[in-house]
């Protein structure tokens, strides 16, 4: 591996951070910070294996609409420069794609190398492989004068269907991803109780069981990076400063709520002894939030929906009568869902002489779908250009299209892995409970029969019963927001509504933990029973 991808590659400085806290650090912490750097390499190791099976590409998003905007725009038959200073409404750009396209504009313009060899150029410099070769493509496109609406339009559908082939790869595999994390979820516990017990009879004690507990934790955080990695990156609220009003609302509430719930869990806490409260309690106050959080996703994703019909119709219109307000005021004859009220207003803007860029950007933000922004955007860049606004329209619906039809096959694969992991997820809390009370009882019979136990084989090391409670509830307060965090990161869509999920478990937790404290109570009474009455039998 070259010096400069070493140096660029994050495992190596958190490896190096982790073996400078490992002196710092007194035991048992300095083990557990151990244990991070090599979980970084098997997931750095995983990702790159992915990578080479095709199961993680180069194909996203950002390059999908960039090979879109460039065909929507080369529709116009517009200069060669024009292909490469991309705008929008917006004032986003496509991340290192939009930098690498402007370098290649001001080495062919400014420092006069042409297009052919200013592409050549960038194109050494790209680390993506599918980019790089669809620049190489292009530089050889014009270099043999090839029509460059014909080549764009080829790889905008070539491009299409390589991010749908390599989309449905990524959900097979993250199906096996899924099912790993169940099963080291599931996992998790016997392998904290065996540490205890190893703590408990031969050795370690409490240092041990510290880095059991966080052990198992970091191992949980790093499969669960190793998912969100894996999947592709999607965004479905923007992040314009014009947005939706529910957004301002669910930041104060979700402050509100924290605050709230965790004061007032603290008081049942203290009023009830029990941990299980607080997490009941807590689960209540961020239903709040995860509602209205759930309901911006589902504002927007009907509002994505509609779209697609809305900007095929408005390219169609368009092109007969080149003027925005008369091409709304046709459509809006059609209803278009949660799309209508923010076209109306739309249209009330142009229709009152409001700058017209003004318009759409308001209209952007008022729908706050970032596949609505990305589609205005090349809309109104192509038609500034003088492209075809009937092809702009269908390219860009085609293409939303796709995309919501694997936005809705990944939400198959979520609700599956979610129905699995809530019934699992109270089926482990269960058993925590459980095993906690009845490690907590065998503690207290190996004190009691004290010098009765052969020494040379059980060396009992006590440790209080308030660790191994304080060590439970912050197992499971972390695995039930960790796996909230896996069912959020394998469904997709707003990040807001994981708090419905948060919610649901906190309060599962809670009432199993009640629940299976009091069995376990009364099991732990009935073997107290039955031992008493062996021990008194003559």
């Amino acid at each position: 591996m070259p010096i400069k991808n070493l140096v660029k590659n994050p495992v190596i400085w958190l490896t190096i951070a982790c073996a400078i806290a490992y002196f710092l650090l007194k035991y048992p912490y300095n083990l557990i910070i151990l244990a991070i750097p090599p979980i970084s390499f098997l997931v750095y190791f995983l990702i790159n294996a992915l990578k080479k099976r095709g199961i993680v590409t180069g194909v996203d998003e950002d390059l999908v609409f960039l090979i879109t905007h460039m065909y929507s725009v080369s529709t116009g038959k517009p200069p060669n420069e024009r292909l490469f200073l991309l705008k929008g409404i917006s004032g986003t750009t496509y991340r290192e794609y939009g930098e690498i396209l402007h370098r290649i504009a001001v080495l062919a313009r400014e420092w006069g190398y042409g297009f052919i060899k200013s592409i050549r150029i960038q194109a050494q410099r790209v680390n993506n492989p599918v980019f790089k070769d669809f620049l190489i493509r292009l530089s050889e496109a014009l270099n043999v004068g090839e029509d460059i609406e014909r080549f764009l339009k080829t790889e905008y559908e070539a491009i299409l269907t390589e991010y749908e082939a390599s989309y449905s790869r990524v959900l097979e595999a993250i199906k096996t991803l899924l099912g790993i994390y169940t099963a080291a979820a599931s996992s998790a516990i016997f392998i904290i109780v065996n540490m205890t017990l190893i703590a408990l009879l031969l050795y370690g004690g409490v240092n041990l069981i510290i880095a059991a507990f966080m052990g198992t934790i970091v191992a949980l955080v790093a499969l669960v990076l190793l998912i969100q990695r894996s999947l592709p990156k999607e965004k479905l609220v923007h992040d314009l400063r014009i947005n939706l009003p529910e957004r301002k609302l669910y930041a104060y509430t979700l402050i509100i709520a924290i605050s709230i719930g965790a004061l007032a869990g603290i008081l049942v806490f203290k009023l009830f002894n029990d941990p299980s409260y607080f997490m009941i309690v807590f689960g209540i106050a961020v239903l709040a939030p995860g509602l209205i959080g759930r309901r911006i996703e589902n504002k927007v994703k009907n509002m994505d929906n509609f779209f697609i019909v809305f900007i095929r119709s408005l390219g169609l219109t368009y092109m007969s009568v080149r003027n925005y307000t008369l091409a709304l005021g046709s459509l809006l004859r059609t209803d278009f869902g949660e799309l209508t009220r923010p076209l109306r207003r739309l249209y009330a803007r142009l229709t009152n002489s409001v700058n017209k860029r003004v318009s759409w950007l308001y209209f952007i933000g008022e729908t706050g779908s970032e596949a609505i922004r990305r589609g205005v955007d090349i809309f109104y860049d192509s038609t500034e250009a003088g492209g075809d606004a009937a092809k702009v329209g269908t390219a860009l619906s085609n293409l939303l299209q796709h995309i919501i039809n694997l936005r809705k096959r990944r939400e198959q694969v979520a609700k599956a892995f979610e129905a699995t992991m809530y019934v699992l997820h109270t089926l482990i809390v269960a058993i925590t409970e459980f095993i906690v009370s009845l490690i907590i009882l065998f503690q207290e019979i190996f004190l009691k029969m004290g010098t009765s136990l052969p020494t040379q084989i059980f060396n009992i090391t006590p440790f209080p019963p308030e660790l191994i409670i304080i060590m439970k509830f912050i197992l499971i307060f972390t695995l039930t927001l960790l796996n909230a965090f896996a069912m959020k990161t394998a469904s997709g869509g707003y990040p807001g509504s994981v708090w419905v999920n948060a919610s649901i478990l906190l309060i599962l937790s809670g009432v199993t933990m009640i629940v299976s404290s009091k069995l376990a109570d009364m099991l732990i009474q009935a073997f107290s029973m039955g031992l008493e009455q062996t021990v008194t039998v003559p």
